[in-house]
């Protein structure tokens, strides 16, 4: 099967852009540390098992852009991993 929701990326570009979200993630992390009263939630791992080219994918690719060519959609979290990052900011915000 040929899944086309990375488009034509190769694996380079690819793994540079992962490369390149670690860096905004931990970009992050950095500017709020140390702030009272702030904490940041790791949902790295929310989509594991739904990534891209899986049988239930949890994230748009590119060919959101098929059925609406102005989504604003691609490579965003869909209904199910947006459910699942909120149980986890929920759980952060109730405490151990």
């Amino acid at each position: 099967d040929e899944c086309l929701d990375l488009g034509d990326l190769s694996r380079d570009e690819i793994d540079y852009l992962i490369k390149l979200e670690n860096t905004l993630k931990q970009t992050l992390i950095a500017a709020v540390g140390g702030i009272e009263g702030v904490s940041v939630v790791d949902i790295s791992g929310v989509v594991a098992g739904h990534e891209f080219c899986t049988s239930d994918p949890w994230t748009y690719g590119i060919t959101v852009l098929n059925e609406n060519v102005d989504s604003l959609a691609p490579f965003h979290p869909i209904p199910q991993a947006q459910a699942a990052i909120a149980a986890l900011l929920k759980q952060s915000l109730q405490g151990p």
